[in-house]
């Protein structure tokens, strides 16, 4: 919002350019819809916290051919990750998909 770009909201890039709103009225609505989102984001952050995000450790999921450290998996399982994730023939499909 501090950018004055307002392309995400249409409803609010609409009526700002469709009302005659000064300047400070202007500052006013920018500061009451950026609290606003602030709060929102602070509340998505307690339902959601990052420390139980189900990601963390699990980005194989998305994206097998990424090797990384902290997967939550079993040694087998990890182990035949890894066979698959250097397998080039299976990395030129799944990125051509």
């Amino acid at each position: 919002m501090g950018m004055k770009r307002y392309d995400m909201f249409p409803l609010f890039s609409d009526a700002i350019e469709s009302e005659n709103i000064s300047e400070i009225q202007l500052n006013k609505l920018i500061s009451a819809v950026t609290q606003h989102l602030t709060s929102l984001l602070n509340k998505f952050k307690d339902y959601f916290p990052v420390e139980n995000d189900p990601r963390v450790g699990n980005e194989w999921v998305r994206n097998p051919f990424v090797i990384q450290q902290n997967n939550q998996l079993t040694t087998v399982l990890d182990d035949k990750l890894i066979e698959l994730a250097t397998d080039n023939g299976l990395n030129a499909i799944f990125e051509k998909s």
